[in-house]
């Protein structure tokens, strides 16, 4: 199974973990966006390959509940937003410290994915900061192209 924490917000911070098992197809991103989100930032975090739904959900909400990478107020937040098989996950974010864009997405392939993150981004960063919004992660589950 793979998984994956991410944090943004003031400063961004990612998680990478690799272990052996069978190839399956499921996973999931969960998500924790307080109303203050230049201030304490967002929590994220996704899981894929994992062997089941559930698997996937609990992967996913491990990272996004990780205090250590994001504030006590993204954390509380935390959810699962979707599940998703066979496709590819991405998280954008404006990578200058106290700044409000963001977003995440999912796609056929990695490019896909991280045009729907982009998109996202774009529309919580504002017109100040529109340009600067950068894809910082993808990856694809089961058979989805990367």
């Amino acid at each position: 199974m793979k998984r994956n924490g991410f944090l943004i917000g003031g400063l961004a911070a990612g998680c990478l973990i690799l272990s052996a098992g069978p190839v399956a197809a499921d996973g999931a991103v969960a998500i924790g966006v307080p109303k203050n989100v230049v201030k304490e930032g967002v929590a994220q975090g996704y899981s894929i390959r994992a062997k089941t739904r559930e698997d996937a959900r609990k992967v996913a909400m491990a990272y996004c509940t990780d205090v250590k990478k994001s504030s006590k107020a993204a954390v509380a937040l935390c959810k699962v937003v979707q599940d998703f098989h066979d496709q590819c996950v991405a998280f954008a974010l404006d990578p200058e410290p106290g700044t409000p864009g963001y977003g995440w997405g999912l796609g056929p392939d990695k490019a896909g994915a991280e045009k729907v993150a982009l998109t996202m981004c774009y529309g919580n960063a504002g017109a100040n900061r529109h340009d600067f919004c950068k894809a910082m992660a993808s990856d694809c589950d089961g058979t989805a192209n990367k």
